[in-house]
């Protein structure tokens, strides 16, 4: 059973790969879910300019890109003050250290089922329409 999302706003998500199929395989997972807005970029440079003119909740983002290191570009949005609070780091290689990857990133490896992509966006979604005086647990 898919799992929708039932929030007031769309929740804005970047996708940066330079794998074209990749990126439309995670559009085309997204774009069934009424509450999210998808943009995609193919380059670290085109997620910069984006994210410059745009917020996103969350970036599903390659480690390797042709331009940047993905974990440099998601420290580079941190720097300049537009990085996403969700992060989805992919990668079809091993999952750097812990230590690496930036403060509660989630790593997911290539291949991945629609799920891995889903499910975190589902958890951040309900956790967004959460009052923020209220305790966790209640709304």
């Amino acid at each position: 059973m898919r799992q929708g999302f039932k929030v007031m706003a769309a929740i804005n998500v970047l996708i940066v790969d330079d794998e074209s199929s990749v990126r439309r395989l995670l559009v085309r997972i997204l774009s069934g879910e009424p509450d999210l807005a998808v943009a995609e970029a193919a380059s670290g440079g085109q997620a910069c300019a984006l994210a410059s003119r745009t917020r996103y909740d969350a970036v599903i983002c390659d480690l390797y890109l042709p331009d940047i290191d993905g974990l440099k570009l998601i420290k580079k949005l941190q720097t300049s003050g537009v990085c996403p609070p969700l992060i989805m780091m992919l990668s079809g290689a091993l999952k750097p250290p812990e230590e690496k990857l930036p403060p509660g990133a989630i790593f997911i490896n290539k291949p991945f089922i629609p799920g891995d992509i889903t499910a975190p966006l589902a958890a951040y979604a309900r956790a967004a329409r959460q009052p923020r005086n209220a305790p966790a647990g209640q709304s």
